[in-house]
């Protein structure tokens, strides 16, 4: 097969609830590495607004990165369940924003805290600690 083009795109999106008027709702913003998901179908609640090629010292070379947002109410629980679970001690989990509010979610866990208050954030990052996620894992984006 030859391909003579090349197309570009710029984001991709969902056709989740497309009829649906979203002004008055949340919006989360992160991070998903595609890999870290078991249950594809969560993607569609999303809407993807880059797609990168992580490279790693993993058993896979790449990992693919999606930097996506949702307007689904409960998404932080939806995604714990859709998450891969420990494999190789490794312990996926997923970093997000929703206002002033940073998320971190695991396989059956949604931690939380206001940004700005470090007592909060101190007792997520204990607990994510103890998971075996280390502290430039969880502040990659503050």
């Amino acid at each position: 097969m030859k391909f003579d083009t090349i197309k570009t795109v710029h984001s991709c999106h969902s056709n989740y609830n497309s009829n649906k008027t979203y002004s008055n709702l949340i919006k989360y913003d992160g991070v998903i590495i595609k890999e870290s998901i078991k249950d594809e179908l969560i993607l569609d609640y999303v809407t993807i607004h880059k797609v990168e090629l992580w490279k790693t010292g993993e058993t896979s070379k790449y990992w693919t990165t999606l930097f996506f947002s949702s307007q689904e109410e409960d998404f932080p629980k939806k995604l714990s369940q859709a998450l891969s679970s420990e494999e190789d001690n490794l312990n996926w989990f997923v970093n997000m924003k929703f206002d002033n509010t940073k998320i971190i979610v695991l396989k059956n866990k949604v931690l939380s805290y206001e940004i700005g208050n470090l007592l909060e954030k101190e007792k997520v990052c204990d607990e994510c600690r103890k998971m075996g996620i280390s502290d430039d894992e969880m502040n990659r984006d503050e």
